[in-house]
């Protein structure tokens, strides 16, 4: 599955983790016309992503936010989505912490599939969210240290640390066809 990662460390500098990142962005490229690139770095955050070229993936950039739009949105020109996406970017940074009414409204009112990521440059915060119907599929990884997001589940397997498989689930799953 071709899209955005991001990988976030949140006791540190990320530059130890750049080419751990560089290679699991590389293990999603199942395909010759794919390619891994990292497209945003700042202290603490990677973003990168790994797609073919036709892939809907776009950067809109302010003087206050880096904004990622993977996927598409129906209905908005290509030409208005900067307009449209920008300011309702910077009033959900805005209004951090409180009710997100305007949020809540454009997703209500807009069809698509899509994952958005934004970056407030100013106070270093991130956001997610991906369309209302959650269409593209979006995977979270979390240790003590590290934070890895992306539409890839073979990016978030790469990063994470080897874990054992639950043996009794693996059971369940067999026998009942779902794990109690």
């Amino acid at each position: 599955m071709p899209g955005i990662a991001l990988l976030c460390c949140l006791d540190g500098p990320v530059d130890g983790s750049r080419p751990k990142f560089q290679q699991a962005l590389q293990s999603a490229c199942l395909f010759d016309d794919y390619a891994a690139r990292i497209d945003f770095q700042d202290s603490r955050t990677l973003v990168g992503s790994a797609c073919y070229p036709a892939y809907p993936l776009c950067r809109m950039e302010s003087p206050e936010l880096v904004v990622w739009l993977d996927g598409r949105i129906y209905g908005i020109a290509e030409s208005r989505l900067q307009s449209e996406l920008l300011p309702l970017v910077e009033e959900v940074f805005r209004n951090w912490g409180s009710r997100q009414d305007r949020l809540g409204s454009w997703m209500l009112s807009t069809d698509g599939e899509f994952v958005l990521v934004a970056h407030h440059k100013p106070t270093g915060r991130w956001a997610c969210w991906n369309d209302l119907c959650c269409r593209l599929p979006l995977y979270l990884y979390r240790e003590s240290a590290c934070l890895a997001l992306s539409r890839n589940i073979h990016v978030v397997s790469a990063l994470a640390e080897p874990r054992r498989f639950d043996l009794m689930a693996i059971a369940q799953f067999l026998l009942f066809d779902f794990a109690l």
